[in-house]
């Protein structure tokens, strides 16, 4: 008896369909709720072992590791602000503005010296011909003077001011640092946990296209498929792997990039131990773009940083007004002479200078490094207002990408859902023979990259986010783990 397409069908491939191919269809409510699990994912197993009992083998990787190691945010986080080079150096940089200050502090202070020697003279005096005389004798002398310039033009006052200001704007540098440490530790973490989500789906990519190639194989050798259509199934299956290699490197290059940013062995082998990749809230989404503006200005390490610094290079200015001014110096000595230092005669004085130094240079040296200073000081003024913009022009480059990113994901989620409704309405018209091999083909092809859409505007949902919580200046380890990234 000939069996129909359908008999075939039923008595032949059922089983192996409705174990391998159907896929429930879910509410689009449910599907939004639930992320894209990354957790079904072997690392081990999918670097170092053939893919599906394909001849297909995966790259071959430099890491130490076979088993990689699981880390969380909270461990990028930690390890980040213990261990990141460009952090330690603004700490550095810290340390040496506040010697720099006490430095220019110490010169407001008075200067005290001591000395005291004890010398053995033995010759002869000789002042002419007719007047020499022996010289045998001990001569001991001690002193300890005091001097303070009381008045210097305001010199070294303004320069201790300066250094102040210096002082102050170094340390909103390795603020600024800090909060572009934890940016970079989101933005890398994010990177990763991204490149683990798009390998698990171009994995199942794979297993689909196999699943296919299988069928169509099945079909082929029943009588009711093509060798055209095995063809497809078979330039299917290497797109999907094409596509596997591709997202191998990805994840590859994402591991190094956080172990260069962790300080670590650039071989380490890591793994997001996140099993999804969801949306979180780090910011009011009602909150208007004035608002975040109003906020950055006040909190924004970089610009308070670029203030500082004006005000440094404007005490740095007046400081110059000295070189026109006279000085004034007093002093307070105590001194003895003897023949030895427990016989001495005291001499004490008490006093002053006066000094005004004119025609230095003709002049020019006072006057030309004053008119440097008055343009140093524009100069800072300038690039405050450049911080500012530059500031400004980010923050609202964030804002429009957040508002872009929230806008995305809700359609790349509709997309998500319709493709994946779509592939499983192909496979039954497919099995009912009511479709054709290459639309199914297509609708997979279609869901694979919908998967990846979406946890790509996942992922820049959240990140677009953690970038205005840096614009603003408000980004804290708190407000990240709370969020639950």
């Amino acid at each position: 008896m000939k069996l129909s397409k359908n008999t075939t069908l039923s008595f032949v491939l059922w089983p192996f369909i409705a174990s391998a191919l159907f896929f429930p269809c879910q509410s689009f409510a449910s599907q939004i709720s639930d992320p894209i699990s990354v957790s079904d994912i072997n690392i081990e197993e999918l670097f170092y072992q053939k893919h599906l009992n394909t001849e297909y083998d995966p790259i071959k990787l430099e890491a130490s590791l076979t088993i990689p190691i699981d880390i969380t945010i909270e461990d990028i986080l930690a390890k980040a602000i213990e261990n990141n080079l460009n952090l330690k150096i603004a700490k550095q940089n810290s340390k040496a503005a506040k010697w720099r200050f006490w430095n220019k502090f110490g010169d407001l202070l008075p200067d005290f010296s001591m000395n005291l020697s004890k010398q053995k003279r033995k010759g002869t005096f000789y002042l002419n011909d007719n007047f020499t005389a022996p010289i045998d004798q001990t001569i001991a002398t001690a002193g300890l003077r005091m001097n303070y310039r009381a008045f210097n033009g305001g010199t070294p006052t303004f320069l201790a001011l300066s250094e102040k200001y210096f002082r102050e704007a170094t340390n909103e540098k390795e603020q600024s640092q800090y909060n572009v440490t934890l940016l970079d530790s989101v933005a890398l973490y994010l990177d990763l946990l991204k490149s683990q989500a798009s390998l698990n789906t171009s994995l199942k990519s794979l297993e689909r296209a196999k699943v296919n190639h299988d069928l169509a194989a099945l079909y082929l050798k029943a009588g009711n498929g093509t060798k055209f259509d095995l063809m497809q199934a078979d330039a299917r299956m290497a797109r999907a792997q094409q596509d596997l290699i591709i997202q191998e490197a990805n994840f590859r290059n994402a591991e190094i990039n956080l172990s260069e940013h962790l300080n670590i062995a650039l071989n380490s082998a890591l793994k997001i131990s996140s099993d999804s990749v969801h949306k979180v809230k780090l910011i009011d989404e009602d909150m208007p773009i004035e608002d975040f503006l109003k906020t950055s200005f006040q909190n924004n390490p970089d610009i308070k940083a670029a203030l500082k610094t004006k005000l440094a290079v404007a005490k740095q200015s007046l400081s110059t007004a000295g070189a026109f001014m006279p000085t004034l110096d007093l002093y307070f000595d105590v001194s003895g002479t003897g023949a030895e230092l427990n016989d001495l005669f005291r001499v004490t004085t008490l006093g002053f200078d006066l000094n005004y130094n004119i025609g230095e240079g003709l002049g020019f040296n006072a006057v030309a490094k004053n008119l440097e200073s008055r343009v140093n000081l524009q100069k800072s003024q300038l690039e405050y207002l450049r911080e500012v913009q530059r500031i400004e022009k980010a923050l609202r480059k964030a804002y429009l990408s957040y508002q872009t990113a929230k806008s995305l994901i809700q359609a790349t989620e509709k997309e998500y859902l319709a493709s994946e409704e779509s592939y499983r309405l192909s496979q039954l018209r497919y099995k009912n023979g009511i479709g054709i091999f290459a639309n199914l083909l297509d609708r997979e092809a279609d869901l694979n990259q919908a998967q990846l859409n979406l946890i790509k505007a996942t992922t820049e949902f959240n990140l677009s986010q953690v970038r205005l919580a840096y614009d603003m200046g408000t980004i804290t380890t708190k407000q990240i783990i709370d969020s639950g990234i």
